[in-house]
Parts: structure tokens; C-alpha cells; sequence
């Protein structure tokens, strides 16, 4: 899967920090929420980017030795990212520069009666200095 996205102001409005773009778990695993792009050098903070492109790879498979009525599956997964460019005016920044992460990772997946219930580890193949890295991810979700 993948995905991409660009975003401008409108009119004479500039773009403010929280209408950026912010790297999430299901933009790359393996990275922080908010880990990924610009970076404000005074704070080492991560400002968000105008512009992202993701893909994802991901083979599930039945686990050995436990019955497939427990609805327990395994994954292996590889993800790449990018999140750069930023309009925000008001901080000096680091590179905006677009610069491509990478992760690969194993994934446990549940069935549960509450909805299906995740935990990932992925561990950063490409990364940057400032990146900041989350190996483990845990999600619940819910489909309507």
C-alpha cells in the first residue's frame, strides 16, 4: 500500500505548524509519531513537512502450531517514507530537503472479539540523525 500528499495556504495565508503533515505509525513503523521531517534547530523539535510519499510491503501468515480459530496471524513487513518541505516562517529549520527512511519489522495480529488488536516491532533501516525511533507499536482498531 502507500500513499502521498501536498498541502498549501490558502490565499495570502501561510500554512501554520499544525496544518502540516506529521509522520504517524501508519505512515512508517519503527519511527515516532511526529519523528520524521524538518526539524526546528534551536529545539529539536520536528515541524511537520508540506509534502509526504509512503509505501508498504507486508506478507501475513498462519502461525505454526496454534489453530487457526484463535485468529492469531504473523506479519513481515518493510516500509519507506519521506516528509519534507514546511511553510512555517516563524522558526529557522534544518534541512527541509526530501530524505527517504526505511524500516523493516514482524508483526502479531489478533482477532479479537473487542476488534483487531496489533503490535509491531520494526527496526530502522535508513534513518537520520534527528530522527527519533519507536521500534514497538501496539494498535486497536475498530471497522464500522
Amino acid at each position: 500500500s502507500g500513499g502521498a500528499g501536498h498541502v498549501e495556504g490558502y490565499g495570502s495565508d501561510g500554512l501554520r505548524i499544525f496544518d502540516q503533515f506529521q509522520s504517524t505509525d501508519r505512515m512508517i513503523r519503527g519511527f515516532a509519531y511526529g519523528g520524521i521531517g524538518p526539524v526546528d534547530p534551536l529545539t529539536g523539535d520536528h515541524l511537520g513537512g508540506t509534502t509526504y510519499f509512503n509505501a508498504s510491503a507486508e506478507a501475513q501468515f498462519p502461525l505454526p502450531v496454534i489453530p487457526e480459530s484463535f485468529g492469531l496471524r504473523g506479519a513481515v513487513f518493510a516500509d519507506a517514507a519521506t516528509l519534507y518541505g514546511s511553510k512555517v516562517t516563524s522558526v529557522a529549520q534544518e534541512s527541509t530537503d526530501m530524505q527517504l527512511r526505511a524500516s523493516v519489522g514482524l508483526g502479531l495480529m489478533w482477532a479479537s472479539p473487542f476488534g483487531p488488536i496489533r503490535i509491531d516491532y520494526a527496526i530502522p533501516v535508513k534513518k537520520e540523525a534527528r530522527d527519533d525511533v519507536q521500534e514497538f507499536n501496539f494498535g486497536i482498531s475498530t471497522r464500522f
